[in-house]
């Protein structure tokens, strides 16, 4: 049975080849409403796109063009003296090293490139030409378009990719339009799939196998070949690594596993105690004078300090002004916050990666910077060395392990509750789409966000700590 009113857009043929099922759905069930940090990027892509029409006077933009059941819409048409057209892609990513010559993901951008030419070829069109836009990593805030993009010419890799397409066209057409979902299997797919657990084999199931830590294709290939989805239908004599026997044996008992040496480790921390973490933004388009594309700018940081266990906390923070560079500010304020002696707590190994641009950045507080490079402790391997609870579900990000371990502090509530949202907003902020009193909301409300994370970090060490007393071994 076929629904003949379905069209195959792009995203859906890319994704059917690479999961048909994950496609049907999205096709046939929807997608969620996008939020605000995606808005940002799809905002940007057309703030781009619209940069790379004024290369490309007298061209054709954004017509769309269908061959039932195909439809795609164009970014740049260009007319060639010789005859027929010229499609270009205009991506809002940067170009890749010229020794590389990588530019971007090769195969979704060839995928892109040959599925818009095989539905202008079916719609009539004769097309001589596939090339994409992409930024460059010369470009600098104020330059001349001119300089904004790279392009490069793609088409013989195009023709060869739009033969595999029509090769596959027929069956897989026929599997989108179909009124019911093809049959799947578990792939590498299913781990970012919005789909997995509400309406395809993930379905109902508590605990699925991608929930063991680490687990790789070839291992994930032998589960779906014997048709295990669930967590607890794994053999006792399939071969596990330590971690992933911690989360099995935390699944099947509903134990927490806690580390022998997970006390130790807390011990040998120094007092007082820091905690900070750092929020930043990235735009496709530089934001700052000196800036390229996609700069990474360091916005905003919270650090709450404490003495001990049993002491208060203490809180600052700072904010950067969305308009202007506040790079060297932003450093001397980190500076002035973590004094000059104690344990610095992060969550991943961004911080540090952080402040040791900064150090680059500005010679002068170098030194200052790199020491505080040595009194970071970071709690992300702590804890996946350490200790692990079903609810985790296989990874271990904060907002994953906080739940878990510290059930009575939540980021719902908050007006910002993720970091794509935050970087959206101050982004906004920057390019003055945001002002007034919806500005000084704005700030409040990143403040919030931030100061949660420190917090969640706080909360963390006490609930580690309070765990060494109750420590079940697996």
């Amino acid at each position: 049975m076929v629904a003949v009113s379905v069209t195959i857009h792009k995203t859906d043929w890319l994704e059917g080849r690479r999961c048909p099922a994950k496609a049907w759905f999205g096709i046939h069930v929807g997608i969620a409403p996008p939020g605000p940090a995606i808005d940002f990027l799809v905002d940007q892509g057309r703030e781009i796109a619209l940069k790379a029409r004024e290369l490309f006077p007298g061209a054709i933009f954004n017509a769309r063009y269908q061959a039932r059941p195909l439809s795609v819409t164009v970014d740049i048409l260009e007319r060639v003296e010789t005859g027929g057209w010229r499609v270009f892609e205009v991506r809002s990513s940067l170009a890749s090293k010229p020794s590389s010559r990588r530019t971007g993901d090769a195969r979704d951008l060839l995928g892109d490139l040959a599925f818009t030419v095989m539905v202008l070829r079916r719609a009539g069109l004769e097309i001589v030409g596939a090339s994409v836009l992409l930024l460059s990593p010369q470009y600098r805030y104020g330059d001349p378009v001119e300089k904004l993009f790279e392009i490069f010419d793609k088409t013989e890799l195009v023709e060869e990719r739009v033969l595999e397409f029509e090769a596959q066209l027929p069956q897989l057409s026929e599997t989108l339009l179909s009124a019911e979902p093809p049959a799947v299997a578990l792939n590498a797919n299913c781990r970012k799939c919005e789909y997995f657990a509400t309406h395809c084999i993930g379905r109902g199931v508590a605990h699925s196998v991608l929930e063991i830590p680490h687990l790789r294709f070839k291992e994930m290939q032998i589960l779906s070949e014997a048709g295990i989805v669930d967590f607890n239908a794994v053999p006792d004599d399939f071969p596990l690594i330590e971690r992933q026997e911690r989360a099995k044996y935390c699944v099947q008992t509903g134990n927490r596993y806690i580390g022998p040496h997970l006390k130790g480790k807390l011990e040998s921390i120094q007092w007082p105690c820091y905690y900070l973490d750092f929020e930043s933004v990235m735009t496709a388009l530089p934001l700052h004078p000196g800036h390229g594309c996609y700069r990474p700018i360091l916005t905003q940081f919270s650090v709450h300090r404490r003495e001990g266990f049993d002491s208060p906390t203490t809180h600052a923070e700072y904010l950067a002004d969305a308009q202007r560079d506040c790079d060297r500010e932003f450093a001397e304020a980190l500076l002035a916050a973590l004094g000059d002696t104690g344990s610095i707590f992060v969550y991943s190994v961004f911080e540090q990666d952080s402040i040791q641009a900064l150090a680059a950045q500005f010679p002068d507080l170098a030194e200052a910077l790199r020491n505080l490079v040595f009194r970071l402790v970071d709690l992300l391997p702590i804890i996946q060395k350490h200790v692990y609870d079903a609810a985790f579900r296989g990874r271990t990000t904060l907002k994953r392990v906080l739940p878990a371990l510290v059930p009575d502090l939540s980021y719902k509530g908050l007006a910002i509750q993720d970091g794509g949202t935050a970087v959206a907003l101050f982004a906004r902020m920057a390019h003055g789409e945001i002002s007034g009193d919806a500005m000084a909301q704005t700030r409040r409300d990143l403040l919030e966000y931030c100061a949660m994370d420190t917090m969640a970090m706080v909360r963390l060490h006490e609930a580690l700590w309070s765990l060494c007393a109750e420590r079940i071994t697996a």
